[in-house]
């Protein structure tokens, strides 16, 4: 066919036909008719005809082009005869998200420099290698999406990244220069592949509309060093993390047993076809099996569960080659296996379900500290007769006031449950004097924030102040002092705590104080920066990684400054990683596989 044979560029663009008498340039007529068709008129003596490349049609254009243009409009295989509709549409859509968006355009106008600016943001966020913009068939992807696209070089790339970070890191200066507030820092710490040390500084702070934000501020190298009880906060995952390790490797011959057994029926669709029928010969509940990483435990705890629900199954596959296969390495997985993997089940949940709420990257976490810890111990006390140490001592010895102080801030809990919760924990004497403490912080910082400097006010209630300080124009405050009269007006704080609590489960603790900021103006302040403070600064991926934070092989052959710029980008860019190497679903894949195959069956008994 003669439109295959062509060029790409003259299949789209402008070239040339033979007339009898002179050469004429096809997108000096009608480009928008010309560059749908190919020249056809093989002979000069037959009317001059042109091929459409759409459906192959011969039209004449010998008097014009309205011909051309009515076939244009008909044809059922030209795909951009309803693009103007589909244009019209996107805008109207887009219009209902923001309405000052024009819909005037009839199409999209392409620009050059925001498709460049999307591709930088598409290699930092993903994580792709600099070198992949040089790949080939990546490069003719693009060209086929859009020809006029100029994809960049590996160099300019990292030019425009670089760029990119500096005007970003710009942009967050102005934005914490202009919300006047203490924020909390945390120091998170980092090894390379090649073993150097690299230090994490990331801010955390609720801005003036009530959104927690979390943004690191710079990643360097350093120095390993000893952190002490001012990042205590910071690693209540780990001891989190230390506390199942613990527990895990007292049966570690039992998980490495059932590990096996469940990459066996995993290593082929066949054997899982097999267990699939003992499920169904046993009449239970099927429950998707799947590996675990041995780094990560919860993991470990997700393959448990779900081989415990099939456990029956497990063992009706049993046969000769299912034990010999086994018995290469731990084992086939015996009766006291699958009952120590039911004893620790229940304390991994405890711990699994606890971790994914202090390590939520988009919720305050400062308030539910005290009630983890606190719902952790009673729950093993209630599964054994002694309490565990280790939560005993993350109770006792790391406590931090200003955790305890965020609790009060949680509209649900106040005082009352902050008095109960240590009474619980603790002894009499302990309790007694760590319930004073806690009340005495409170009102230091209530009298610190209600004090002339006021602590970090926002703009709107710093204009309520007079330009020259004097908010007592009177002197009331002075006379009160010096006559020692009393007032007997109950302080914002006394309010608050005797309102009675809230009884919603799934309240909104930073739109409560934002609805609420006008009627205890003083108290959110404080609230906004307390219930900043995170309870874990681990990364998010790194929540359930027994082991260190080490960076991947790409990550730790960048320069110190390129690290930075992509660590940091990254995190501004999307709040938090995108995995592009996330595990595919097995089932899901295995399904669509089968799918394919059944539907290629049918095609050749239908032929």
């Amino acid at each position: 066919m003669l439109y295959a044979a062509l060029p790409l560029h003259m299949q789209r663009g402008c070239f040339r036909i033979q007339t009898h008498d002179q050469q004429v340039t096809k997108a000096q007529l009608y480009p928008c008719i010309w560059s749908l068709s190919v020249d056809y008129n093989q002979n000069p003596d037959l009317d001059k005809r042109a091929r459409y490349n759409y459906c192959g049609c011969l039209i004449k254009y010998e008097n014009g082009t309205s011909a051309m243009h009515a076939h244009l409009k008909r044809c059922k295989d030209n795909l951009d005869k309803d693009g103007n509709k589909r244009q019209k549409s996107a805008l109207s859509s887009t219009a209902i998200v923001e309405a000052n968006v024009s819909s005037s355009p009839s199409y999209a106008k392409f620009d050059q420099e925001a498709c460049h600016n999307e591709l930088v943001k598409m290699f930092v966020v993903i994580g792709l290698p600099f070198y992949f913009v040089e790949n080939e068939i990546f490069r003719k992807f693009l060209s086929l999406l859009q020809p006029r696209f100029s994809v960049p070089s590996r160099i300019a790339l990292v030019r425009h990244i670089l760029t990119l970070w500096d005007t970003e890191r710009t942009n967050l200066k102005k934005f914490l220069s202009e919300h006047y507030q203490r924020v909390c820092l945390t120091i998170d710490m980092w090894s390379s592949s090649q073993g150097m040390s690299f230090m994490c500084l990331t801010v955390h702070f609720v801005d003036n509309n009530w959104k927690l934000h979390k943004k690191i501020l710079i990643f360097f190298k350093s120095q390993a060093i000893q952190l002490r009880e001012t990042t205590f906060i910071c690693v209540v995952v780990h001891v989190l993390n230390l506390v199942v390790k613990e527990g895990l490797e007292d049966i570690d011959g039992s998980i490495s047993r059932i590990r096996a057994a469940v990459k066996y029926i995993r290593s082929s669709p066949s054997r899982l076809s097999k267990f699939k029928a003992c499920i169904e010969k046993k009449k239970i509940e099927y429950k998707p099996i799947c590996l675990d990483f041995e780094n990560r435990w919860d993991s470990t705890y997700l393959m448990l569960e779900a081989a415990l629900m099939n456990q029956e199954a497990f063992v009706e596959l049993q046969n000769k080659k299912y034990d010999d296969e086994l018995r290469k390495g731990e084992g086939v997985p015996t009766y006291e296996d699958w009952d120590n993997a039911r004893l620790i089940l229940p304390f991994l949940n405890i711990f699994y379900k606890a971790t994914l709420r202090i390590s939520s990257p988009s919720d305050v976490t400062g308030n539910i500290y005290m009630l983890e810890v606190f719902g952790i111990g009673k729950r093993i006390c209630q599964m054994c007769e002694s309490k565990d140490k280790s939560i005993n001592m993350m109770a006792k010895s790391g406590l931090n006031i200003l955790l305890l102080i965020a609790v009060v801030f949680d509209q649900r809990y106040k005082m009352e449950y902050v008095n109960w919760s240590i009474n619980q924990i603790f002894y009499p004497s302990k309790a007694t004097n760590l319930k004073e403490k806690v009340e005495f912080c409170l009102k230091s910082l209530f009298e610190e924030y209600n004090g002339p400097n006021g602590g970090s006010l926002s703009g709107s209630q710093k204009t309520s102040f007079n330009e020259d300080g004097n908010d007592d124009p009177y002197s009331w405050n002075q006379f009160l002092q010096s006559t020692g009269c009393k007032s007997n007006a109950k302080s914002e704080l006394d309010k608050y705590l005797e309102e009675s609590v809230e009884t919603s489960s799934d309240l909104d603790v930073l739109n409560w104080w934002k609805l609420n900021s006008n009627r205890f103006p003083i108290l959110a302040n404080i609230a906004r920066e307390m219930l900043a403070i995170p309870v874990s600064a681990v990364a998010t991926e790194y929540v359930f990684n027994v082991g260190g934070r080490v960076l991947d092989p790409y990550r730790s052959s960048l320069t110190p400054k390129m690290l930075e710029a992509h660590v940091c980008l990254q995190n501004w860019l999307k709040g938090t990683p995108f995995s592009l190497f996330s595990n595919e679903d097995f089932e899901e894949l295995l399904k669509i596989e089968q799918d394919m195959v059944s539907q290629q069956d049918a095609a050749h008994s239908a032929s």
